[in-house]
């Protein structure tokens, strides 16, 4: 005799049998379970406020979406981009200054540049005040002097002998509007009032004449820096000095003559 039929049924009751006696215990443990909680005074709405898993997912979705929209930290300040920047217009000049190159510089991707700053304009306005920082040093160093007037065109030069390629980015650079002598000063030098301020003190000159004493000397001094930086000439700094004092001799020498 076939004894497969038989086997299936016994198979089929032994698992509903089992699906019951699953059943009523997970009804008698729930039923427990609350009874437990009665006398422990933890109430049906205390247990609500429990978190579920459901809730526990979606808080940590949150929190994972919340970490994908915040920036990555930048591995750079902004002063380091600056004075990689810096270096690169020393160097090169500033047509130079790119976001590759400076990556580059840096040794790094030009990613990490535009987590700071919105455009390459923004580093090149600040690479712009950084240079003009280097030469208001030089500036500083020579109103500090005794004859503040004169030593501010030795710096001046000084400063296109050292740094070329600033001195050309700061002075030598196309304006777009045409002003007269006395009316550009103002506009390219931060330090024009105190080096004005040097020549009516350290001469005793009124505003006027020290402004012609300014921009005689800035003309001449310019242009022997202008030759330096373009590396159209080279000078001594035995020379530059000796130029700077002729030209302030006869600029006093003229004054003198006119106030007769």
């Amino acid at each position: 005799m076939s004894t497969g039929p038989k086997r299936e049924v016994i198979f089929v009751i032994g698992i509903q049998v089992c699906s019951v006696t699953l059943f009523c215990g997970r009804k008698n443990f729930f039923k427990k379970g609350l009874t437990n909680r009665k006398r422990c005074g933890i109430t049906k709405s205390r247990v609500a406020q429990r978190v579920l898993p459901n809730e526990c997912c979606t808080t940590s979705n949150a929190l994972y979406e919340r970490s994908e929209k915040m920036p990555p930290k930048c591995k750079f300040t902004r002063d380091e981009i600056i004075a990689a920047a810096l270096e690169i217009a020393r160097e090169k000049g500033i047509e130079a200054v790119t976001a590759r190159a400076v990556g580059e510089k840096l040794n790094s991707s030009s990613k990490p540049i535009f987590s700071i700053f919105e455009n390459m304009e923004e580093v090149l306005e600040e690479t712009l005040l950084a240079a003009r920082a280097v030469y208001n040093e030089y500036i500083a160093q020579a109103l500090a002097s005794e004859q503040a007037f004169r030593e501010v065109g030795s710096k001046y030069i000084e400063f296109a002998m050292r740094e070329p390629k600033l001195f050309q980015m700061l002075f030598m650079s196309e304006q777009t509007e045409k002003r007269s002598a006395l009316g550009i000063l103002p506009m390219i030098d931060d330090n024009y009032e105190e080096i004005l301020a040097s020549v009516q003190k350290g001469y005793g000159l009124d505003v006027d004449t020290s402004k012609v004493f300014y921009r005689h000397l800035w003309i001449y001094t310019h242009g022997i820096a202008s030759l330096i930086a373009t590396g159209v000439c080279s000078f001594a700094p035995q020379e530059i000095g000796q130029m700077v004092s002729e030209i302030f001799v006869s600029l006093l020498k003229n004054k003198k003559s006119a106030d007769k």
